[in-house]
């Protein structure tokens, strides 16, 4: 089975079945969702953070353990690369000769250089921290924008304090140091778009143009954007609201009360007005990734059976999720009694 119009491509992190869904198609035009055939090896992977698309050839950064797969046009395993130390990577850019991944344990952007597309070397192209402790600055979103290679990163938060509550946030010019934007509430997925960016606020649920003119709040926690025509795709993942009165959401393994249903949506791009919803909750509870996939038609699909087999699969892996959140909370409610 395949398909041979545009469809967007939706990874899925912290994925613990194999059987669960680890990328997921979404058909615009009619909300419908697919699951490509995946190689068995991405099965083995702890969920897909970043993805990326040069020459015909589909880059999936699996974040556990750290590795850089590339399949083929019709989504066969070309290479499996081992990231090694370089541990809890995340977003990906792919160049002619090199691709980049964020590395956020080492608070680096590691440079793969590339042979006919496969990897064969790597090194620490940059570093924001001095390395003397790790994921000191949570870098994870990745972009070129007007040539530059731009980082995002939460910044440094408070002593025993949780990411969600970091406001330090930055993007920043890998190549020259330049701050362009600062003071942001857990920044990712920093997007190109006809000379602006479009990025998340993630803990603020929000999705914003670089100099802030444009906006929109969405419920749940923001991450993962692409830029299509006159429509920007945003992911939306189930987040922990930490705080009524502040509103701060934390990703789904922080504290706190559930909010938001993992989903797409379209937004106006001209306006950032929301203008539909696509539910992804049977799927899973994260989205990292957006990208705008031009032609699926070699990709094989999973027929309708082996997919309802798989959602079934990762229905059952957000229930025993579900499970070890309710004790961990009854837990945490009879220790403060």
């Amino acid at each position: 089975m395949s398909v041979g119009m545009p469809r967007l491509l939706v990874t899925l992190p912290n994925v613990k079945l194999a059987d669960a869904p680890r990328v997921v198609l979404i058909d615009p035009a009619t909300g419908r969702t697919t699951l490509p055939r995946l190689p068995e090896e991405i099965g083995q992977a702890r969920g897909i953070t970043g993805a990326a698309l040069a020459d015909g050839r589909l880059y999936l950064v699996a974040h556990e353990p750290p590795s850089v797969h590339v399949l083929g046009p019709t989504l066969e395993l070309e290479q499996s690369w081992s990231l090694g130390p370089m541990g809890a990577p995340h977003s990906i850019v792919v160049d002619a000769a090199a691709a980049f991944v964020v590395a956020t344990a080492a608070d680096t952007v590691v440079r793969l250089e590339l042979k006919d597309g496969h990897v064969i070397g790597q090194d620490s192209f940059w570093r924001g921290a001095d390395g003397s402790e790790p994921d000191q600055l949570h870098l994870n979103g990745l972009c070129r924008h007007d040539g530059r290679l731009v980082v995002s990163g939460f910044g440094r938060r408070a002593p025993k304090s949780l990411w969600a509550d970091a406001r330090d946030g930055f993007l920043q010019d890998v190549g020259s140091g330049e701050i362009l934007a600062r003071d942001l509430a857990n920044p990712h997925s920093p997007t190109p778009a006809t000379g602006d960016l479009v990025l998340c606020e993630s803990s603020e649920s929000l999705v914003r143009t670089l100099d802030g003119s444009r906006s929109v709040r969405l419920t749940g926690y923001t991450r993962g954007v692409a830029v299509v025509g006159d429509d920007v795709f945003v992911g939306v993942s189930r987040g922990r609201r930490l705080s009524e009165s502040s509103g701060v959401v934390g990703n789904p393994a922080d504290p706190g009360r559930p909010t938001g249903v993992c989903s797409v949506h379209r937004l106006a791009r001209a306006t950032l007005e929301p203008r539909e919803a696509y539910d992804l909750s049977g799927l899973g509870r994260e989205i990292y990734d957006v990208l705008h996939i031009p032609d699926t038609s070699d990709w094989p699909l999973l027929d309708e059976d082996e997919a309802r087999t798989r959602l079934v699969r990762s229905v059952w892996d957000a229930y025993e999720i579900a499970l070890v959140e309710l004790a961990e909370s009854r837990a945490a409610q009879t220790s403060g009694s």
